[in-house]
């Protein structure tokens, strides 16, 4: 399957395509897969918006493409799971200039002074 630009529009697979069928286990191992994907980025997100690193849009981007292909393929789980996707306030999060030991960026930085 080939999705487009268009999240709703669904190519049919063509003729080199190996086509897999996407039921059961298979099916809920991507579920799975999807959601760690969701809140990896959600938490890199946080991270590099935290502390006002350039590329933070582009993982707020990716996380959005994730979350509609979730939308796309689930949607009842989607539907369950959006409101607390918004509502939630990440354990990483902090203001500029501020340590949070939660935060991968401020750990590493903060390791990376210990060690010199």
């Amino acid at each position: 399957m080939t999705t487009t630009t268009n999240p709703n529009a669904v190519e049919p697979p063509r003729e080199d395509e190996r086509v897999v069928a996407f039921t059961g286990r298979r099916r809920a191992r991507h579920l799975a897969r999807l959601l760690e994907t969701r809140d990896m980025l959600a938490r890199l997100y946080t991270e590099r918006y935290c502390h006002d690193l350039d590329d933070a849009g582009q993982a707020f981007i990716q996380m959005t493409h994730v979350e509609e292909e979730i939308a796309l393929l689930y949607p009842d789980v989607h539907g369950h799971l959006f409101p607390t996707w918004v509502s939630e306030i990440p354990d990483a999060v902090h203001e500029p200039g501020q340590f949070n030991p939660r935060c991968g960026i401020c750990r590493a930085g903060h390791r990376s002074r210990t060690a010199a």
